[in-house]
């Protein structure tokens, strides 16, 4: 006879999980601050005199932090845990994207500031996702679908949202756009509680990575 894992997030009946709304939620802002600067270059080229050249750069450097680190990330939580991956991703990316948006003073800044907000959102997604598979319960398609939708909406209104605070409060004023991820990172840490517990298996590298059990 089996006995459920103490640790599981799937409740007895295996029915989704309210708490998948949250991560859909967190997920559009946490996509959202990697997407604000590119509608808002012109202003910066400006404001930290660099050229289009430098520019185009920028989306090259955000992919790799972003996209590229993932699977370090989620190695690198699989062993200390979730709780502070989901919730100081967001806080981060939320803090550096916003503060690098209103007060970089050259494009140095800004590129380590990019750097720095684009682990933070790349800590985000590992176990953010796999905390939604686990939490969708039976209905795994369905959570994981919602949970995409809203990393996918995050991106679309993020053009929106950053010219919108140009418009009112001007490029000093755009620091204001952390504050959404800023309170979802707090609602996170309590959504979170008790914090998922990993499993610690023997660690995997090279080929033993992708061998199946």
């Amino acid at each position: 006879m089996t006995s459920a894992s103490p640790t599981s997030l799937r409740g007895v009946n295996d029915k989704p999980s309210w708490k998948v709304g949250y991560y859909t939620l967190a997920h559009f802002l946490n996509d959202a601050y990697p997407n604000l600067f590119p509608s808002l270059l012109p202003v910066l080229m400006v404001s930290m005199h660099f050229s289009i050249a430098l520019a185009g750069l920028l989306g090259s450097i955000a992919a790799l932090t972003t996209q590229m680190l993932q699977p370090l990330m989620g190695l690198w939580a699989d062993r200390v845990g979730t709780r502070h991956f989901v919730v100081g991703g967001l806080l981060v990316g939320s803090m550096i994207s916003a503060t690098a948006l209103a007060y970089a003073p050259t494009y140095a800044i800004f590129v380590l500031a990019l750097l720095i907000g684009g682990l933070g959102n790349a800590a985000f997604h590992p176990h953010a996702s796999a905390l939604v598979g686990e939490l969708a319960g039976s209905r795994t398609g369905m959570g994981m679908s919602l949970f995409m939708v809203g990393g996918n909406l995050g991106r679309a209104m993020a053009p929106v949202a950053a010219t919108t605070a140009f418009l009112y409060w001007g490029r000093r004023g755009l620091w204001i756009l952390a504050l959404p991820g800023m309170a979802m990172a707090l609602v996170m840490a309590l959504v979170l509680r008790p914090a998922p517990i990993p499993e610690r298996g023997p660690a995997r590298f090279g080929p033993q990575l992708f061998a199946t059990a």
